[in-house]
């Protein structure tokens, strides 16, 4: 064998073996003592999780959930759980009755059971790496509102009002004081500043995530709103004194309103791909089911759309363009094209891959 063949097995084999080892070292081990008590090892023995817990789990970054049995009436979980780091120091302190890590901001979310006027209800609240409560164990409820999967902020509940908070700084971004609010993910950068659709004293309107009144509250409704990035473009569907009308804006700037046409326009706008898939007929949508703006506007309002006069499939010859994230209550299939055939049958049409797919493989019925 040529030595230099010799060599280059030599250094895989040397390459191999190292890889093994630091691979080795950085195993940890999760166990339970004699005493049925829970701790963690690494790989060569030292303590990383002192075995004083009924419950402990890895986190990423050198965090672990630990537990103890539960002495919180309120809550359904068998133990009340904190955070520990590898040197078995206690960052978030046993008292919770959920964690979950973000690692992404390095924010630990919380939620504790309690008891309140006889009911049982949980609070959220957020700490950070360091055991710091960023934002308090206060609220009823918390949603990550997200476009790119990386905005730092949360829609908060307290009562019966709704907020906005940054889950980094823990700034109010907007006061928990509006009886509704929705900012949907493409109404925001990302950072999570853009505006959302208000309502207050049974009145809508639009708000910046710094507070500020885009839109007076002065409507009975407002649909869906065109932006980029935070900033509202074009026209949205609203309803004032029972009359649909247009919110006109120019670059953020509210303009005012104009009259909304009678005719449904379903803006066709074929797109490359998508990835979710609709339930048949559970809020299934032919833009010829609604003619007219109020007939769409009206579906919307009973759930049966997700946005305002935007179709979730349109029939346009022996093409159906199929917008399956529009869709309420879809289900995930995996990746399916937009762009289908549409074959008319006596009960409606058939969808089908056929567009792309020599194999027609078929996707949805349509009753018609």
């Amino acid at each position: 064998m040529p030595k230099l063949i010799k060599y280059f097995l030599l250094l895989m084999l040397v390459f191999s073996i190292t890889s093994q080892a630091v691979e080795k070292s950085e195993q940890i081990v999760i166990s339970a003592d004699k005493a049925g008590l829970w701790g963690a090892k690494d790989a060569k023995g030292a303590t990383l999780v002192a075995y004083k817990y009924s419950y402990v789990r890895e986190l990423s970054d050198g965090y672990f959930i630990v537990g103890l049995t539960t002495k919180n009436k309120a809550s359904a979980e068998p133990n009340d759980y904190g955070v520990v780091d590898s040197h078995s120091k206690l960052i978030i302190p046993i008292q919770y009755s959920g964690i979950d890590y973000d690692r992404d901001f390095k924010r630990f979310k919380v939620r504790l059971d309690v008891t309140e006027n006889v009911a049982q209800t949980s609070k959220f609240g957020f700490f950070d790496a360091h055991g710091k409560e960023v934002i308090p164990v206060i609220y009823d409820y918390m949603e990550r509102i997200s476009n790119n999967g990386d905005e730092p902020v949360n829609l908060v509940k307290l009562k019966d009002k709704y907020g906005y908070i940054n889950l980094i700084t823990g700034k109010l971004m907007i006061p928990v004081e509006y009886d509704r609010l929705s900012i949907g993910s493409l109404n925001t950068d990302a950072q999570g500043n853009g505006i959302a659709v208000a309502a207050k004293h049974n009145k809508y309107g639009i708000i910046s995530t710094n507070g500020a009144v885009v839109v007076p509250f002065e409507f009975d409704g407002i649909g869906d709103v065109e932006s980029l990035y935070g900033i509202a473009s074009g026209a949205s569907l609203a309803e004032k004194d029972g009359k649909l009308v247009l919110l006109e804006f120019d670059k953020g700037k509210y303009l005012g309103t104009s009259e909304a046409p009678n005719i449904y326009s379903s803006k066709f706008a074929p797109h490359p791909a998508a990835s979710i898939n609709p339930k048949p007929f559970d809020g299934l949508y032919k833009a010829e089911d609604y003619p007219t703006m109020k007939s769409a506007w009206d579906a919307w309002k009973q759930n049966q759309l997700r946005w305002v006069a935007m179709p979730s499939i349109q029939i346009n010859g022996d093409l159906a363009y199929v917008a399956f994230g529009q869709i309420v209550a879809a289900d995930r299939l995996g990746f399916q094209p937009n762009e289908m055939g549409a074959t008319k049958q006596k009960a409606g049409f058939t969808i089908t891959t056929d567009f792309y797919d020599e194999k027609k493989r078929e996707i949805l019925i349509l009753s018609s």
